[in-house]
């Protein structure tokens, strides 16, 4: 991954270094990506296979969606949303649209 070094000067004129990365773009998935995930797979299998999601809310009960824009519905707002549990494994997986929002009520 390609670092960005940046001289960040401070109103006392101290010289502060900050080493940033490039974020990876989130990905869109297809449908047949989604087929592949199943309960008990941990986020980072999930992550492997999906890439990084476009959105990662967590719940007051400990659990987390990860969020994807689905590939083949580009402009219609359809999500995939992996469900975890507070344990990071798969528990659910839905697919919804943002007028819609398929979550399980989080």
């Amino acid at each position: 991954m390609k670092h960005i070094k940046s001289l960040i000067v401070t109103g006392s004129g101290l010289a502060l270094f900050a080493t940033s990365a490039f974020a990876e773009a989130p990905a869109k998935v297809s449908e047949e990506q989604l087929n592949v995930i199943s309960a008990g797979q941990t986020e980072q299998e999930v992550i492997q296979i999906l890439g990084q999601p476009t959105d990662t809310p967590r719940w007051t009960d400990g659990s987390q969606s990860l969020v994807y824009e689905i590939a083949s519905t580009e402009g219609s707002g359809a999500r995939a949303y992996v469900d975890l549990g507070p344990d990071s494994r798969v528990v659910n997986v839905q697919v919804g649209t943002d007028s819609g929002n398929a979550g399980d009520g989080h």
